[in-house]
């Protein structure tokens, strides 16, 4: 709903209930995309990686940040 102050701190209570849970880790990266912070994005796709290697949309929406990062237009 365009909220993502109030969905991090959703998804965080999910990651402290279920520290494996890619998606959480996944969604928040997702939310401080939308926020502009590029950096954290990419550490909570890390996390989702991490805990699931198999999430695939945490690796592509890693890959979206670290191409804007770069200035890489999307294709």
């Amino acid at each position: 709903m365009g909220d993502y102050e109030k969905a991090i701190e959703y998804f965080k209570r999910a990651i402290k209930l279920n520290p494996n849970y890619a998606a959480a880790f996944s969604n928040t990266g997702i939310a401080f995309y939308r926020l502009g912070c590029l950096q954290k994005a990419i550490e909570y796709f890390d996390k989702a990686i991490e805990a699931d290697p198999k999430y695939v949309k945490a690796y592509n929406y890693k890959v979206l940040v670290l191409m804007e990062k770069e200035g890489i237009k999307k294709p």
